[in-house]
């Protein structure tokens, strides 16, 4: 009996300060063969359309699940067909949030968090002040 393999699943949550407050979606992490398919496709080619339309590809192909409703509150599936019901800023805001959260980008701090105290590396001198040629 083997280790069974098991992506890694990423839950995005766009909050209020987002256009889509309360959205959550999972999405399966990338396998090292798809990633190098997206890198071998230049999206800086093509038109808007066509990115738009070659990132919704790759969300439809991992999303594993998301709380999407349509204009009557009917549950949208996660399918490429309900992405393609999108506009693109959010295909373009799914695609930055996965892209960090599977780059391990940490989120940021909390309001009530300061930056802590001052290092004391910084307050080192970072060279030694040369004696005057004059003495």
């Amino acid at each position: 009996m083997g280790a069974r393999r098991s992506p890694t699943l990423y839950k995005l949550t766009f909050d209020e300060t987002t256009d889509e407050p309360g959205l959550e979606i999972t999405l399966r992490s990338m396998s090292i063969k798809r990633l190098k398919e997206m890198r071998a496709h230049d999206v800086s080619q093509d038109t808007e359309g066509e990115a738009v339309e070659f990132l919704a590809g790759l969300i439809a192909q991992q999303i594993v699940s998301w709380n999407r409703e349509d204009e009557n509150g009917q549950p949208m599936p996660p399918t490429l067909e309900s992405l393609e019901e999108e506009e693109p800023k959010l295909i373009y805001a799914i695609s930055a949030k996965w892209q960090e959260a599977m780059a391990g980008v940490s989120a940021p701090l909390g309001e009530g968090s300061n930056s802590g105290e001052i290092s004391e590396v910084e307050s080192i001198l970072t060279e030694i002040p040369s004696e005057s040629l004059a003495s």
